[in-house]
């Protein structure tokens, strides 16, 4: 959500821009609002996604140690009793930490144990 002074300030542009008279200008101003409003969005977005990915450093630190085994979406699914797409779906959601393991569009998307160990212990 946009903050409440960035709310203002692009209704005060909007306001300005229905006062100039100049058509040309008017439309350079609009276009120019509409950059920002992208900027902002793509940033939010951005912000968002660092908090739903931050944890990938702690899963490849755990990797190396060998202490903590990769799984399958569909071994996660038959531990946790959910279907395979109710893992996927909670995956894209934010609830279970993954890792991409391929470069492809279709990626191989892995689980950390650890994950489902904490599932578990929230679900008991």
């Amino acid at each position: 959500m946009a903050k409440p002074e960035t709310v203002i300030a692009f209704g005060k542009l909007k306001k300005l821009v229905k006062k100039v008279k100049n058509v040309k200008e008017a439309i350079e101003i609009l276009e120019t609002i509409e950059e920002l409003k992208e900027i902002f969005t793509i940033r939010k977005e951005m912000l968002e996604k660092k908090d739903k990915w931050h944890h990938i450093k702690d899963i490849a630190a755990a990797q190396d140690k060998g202490d903590d085994p990769l799984i399958s979406p569909i071994d996660a699914a038959t531990q946790l009793g959910l279907t395979r797409q109710t893992i996927y779906n909670k995956i894209k959601k934010g609830d279970i930490r993954s890792v991409k393991t391929g470069t492809g569009l279709k990626d191989a998307v892995k689980i950390p144990q650890s994950e489902i160990d904490r599932i578990k212990k929230g679900n008991s």
